[in-house]
């Protein structure tokens, strides 16, 4: 059983003709302005007051450096030390989760998403086998 994929996300959008009545209950909802013009200066503000918390955030001259083209790179961090209940909370997961093969794995995700219809041939021609999946 392979879904179909929509190739077209939009088709599955509700039109602007019901969405209108419902937008002031929505944006009241999530807390966003009910005008385009208002939701506009809402986020440009909040992308400033963010980048100014960005650069006056302390920076760590050890981990930020630039090469001789003048490209920034950032050193990689310190591993912080694993949480005291880590192996305990590993054991419980594992004791759990069933140990699957990892062909088991990928036959189910071919079922339920069909990613293999993305592959074939180098050539594009169909393949010779009969059933191409199942070999």
């Amino acid at each position: 059983m392979n879904r179909k994929l929509c190739p077209d996300y939009r088709t599955q959008l509700l039109p602007w003709s019901e969405c209108k009545y419902i937008l002031q209950g929505y944006c009241s909802a999530v807390g966003l302005p009910k005008s385009a013009g208002d939701f506009v200066k809402t986020l440009r503000r909040q992308f400033i007051e963010l980048a100014h918390r960005v650069d006056d955030a302390p920076t760590n001259e050890s981990d930020l450096y630039f090469d001789a083209d003048g490209k920034p790179h950032l050193h990689q961090l310190t591993r912080l030390p694993a949480p005291e209940d880590a192996e305990k909370l590993e054991a419980i997961m594992k004791s759990q989760l069933p140990e699957r093969h990892l062909l088991d794995v990928l036959h189910n995700v071919e079922h339920w998403e069909g990613y293999i219809r993305n592959f074939g041939p180098p050539s594009g021609s169909d393949p010779k086998l009969r059933d191409p999946l199942s070999r």
